[in-house]
Parts: C-alpha cells; sequence; structure tokens
C-alpha cells in the first residue's frame, strides 16, 4: 500500500512537470507571431500558468487587460486563448504519451511474474512440529 501510494505521488510529480515544461514551448509555438508582436511580454506572462483557462476569475481580469491594448485589444484575446488552449493540449498529448508507453511496459512485465499458487488450506505444513 505504501509503494502504491509513492508511485502514484512521484507519477502525479514526473507527470505533471513534464505538462509544465512541455505547455509554454507549445503555447509560443501557437501563438501566431503578428499577435505575439501587438501584445506586450508582461500581458503574454499571465498566460505562463495553464490554470488561467479554468479560473473565471482569471478571465475577467484578462479581458480587462486586453480592454486596454486598444481597440483592437477585445480581438487579440480570443486568439492568445485559443493558442494557449492547443499549447495545453498539446502538452497533454505528450503526457499521454509517455503514459500509454509507460503502461505498456508495465503490461508487458506483469506477463513475466511468475505464477504461484497459493495453500489450498491453513494448515501446517509438511515438517513443521507442534512444539507448543
Amino acid at each position: 500500500q505504501f509503494v502504491r501510494s509513492v508511485g502514484g505521488a512521484l507519477g502525479a510529480a514526473i507527470f505533471g512537470s513534464i505538462l509544465a515544461n512541455r505547455y509554454l514551448p507549445a503555447f509560443h509555438s501557437m501563438l501566431p507571431q503578428d499577435v505575439s508582436s501587438k501584445i506586450p511580454l508582461d500581458h503574454l506572462a499571465q498566460f505562463n500558468n495553464p490554470q488561467m483557462l479554468v479560473q473565471p476569475d482569471a478571465a475577467v481580469a484578462l479581458q480587462n487587460v486586453f480592454k486596454s491594448l486598444g481597440e483592437h485589444g477585445a480581438d487579440l484575446l480570443p486568439i492568445v486563448q485559443l493558442a494557449a488552449r492547443q499549447g495545453l493540449a498539446t502538452a497533454l498529448h505528450d503526457v499521454f504519451l509517455l503514459g500509454s508507453f509507460l503502461l505498456a511496459i508495465a503490461a508487458g512485465l506483469a506477463f513475466l511474474v511468475k505464477d504461484i499458487p497459493l495453500r489450498k488450506t491453513n494448515q501446517p505444513g509438511v515438517g513443521a512440529t507442534d512444539s507448543i
């Protein structure tokens, strides 16, 4: 039970770090160059955390920030959000691909485990003495 708990915690940490390391480059590669040149870096830095895609308060704050960029600021927000979603989807794809690869290896190794039958009774085995 302890080994399973530790394995689950380590697996979540490893897959989480892979997701975090893959998201940011994927987000910047999905963002069109003409759009990224119009947005200041501090506004783009708010998209470094994919959690902002699911937080309603962050969405309202982002709308206010992009409205402050001028008349085309509100038009840029959906483009940047789409790039963030595509970057997150790309990062998640990599995580699930690695997870399925590791699962296939584990399933293959499970077939190599030797089958040892359990005892049929709870009686002492041959050669045991009753010295109580």
